[in-house]
């Protein structure tokens, strides 16, 4: 199901963000990197044995293959999968390689403008460790394609232990 199926315009050439909730982290995704949102039926979900544990497998959509990437595992290194539905932020073709990637969050907050969110998590945009920030004490993230590491998408062997 299809929540958003088109790109969010922005008003008057105002960058727009995406906010999602991961835990206690706001996380918020530039409207030119997400293409739609989805809900998703956790019976839809195929495991994809081998992968990283912050993959958490894919599903059909509209005849294509999505997979579904965990940031609650890779952000704050604990796995949840214990709802019904998936909340899924699908990634838009401006995230180059990661086009049409699922980003499972926990809640779907709305959307706000630039001039709304603070200044402070704007500079985040380059940082190299992807860290949350905290603002009046609250935690925010930027969301930046980079978090999502090339070894994420490679499989992993199965190794045979030997006694």
């Amino acid at each position: 199901m299809s929540v958003l199926s088109s790109p969010i315009k922005t008003n008057q050439g105002q960058e727009r963000f995406i906010l999602a909730k991961l835990e206690e982290v706001t996380l918020f995704f530039p409207s030119n990197l997400v293409t739609e949102i989805l809900i998703i039926e956790t019976s839809q979900l195929l495991p994809l044995p081998f992968y990283p544990q912050g993959i958490l497998g894919c599903i059909q959509h509209r005849g294509q293959i999505i997979p579904l990437v965990s940031l609650s595992h890779l952000l704050l290194g604990k796995p949840r999968l214990g709802k019904e539905k998936l909340k899924v932020v699908r990634l838009s073709q401006n995230t180059g390689n990661l086009k049409g990637i699922g980003i499972v969050v926990d809640q779907l907050l709305g959307s706000q403008g630039s001039d709304q969110i603070p200044p402070e998590l704007k500079k985040t945009g380059n940082l190299p460790n992807h860290s949350p920030i905290t603002v009046n004490q609250e935690k925010m993230w930027l969301f930046q394609p980079l978090v999502l590491s090339e070894e994420l998408w490679q499989p992993q062997h199965w190794q045979l232990s030997v006694s």
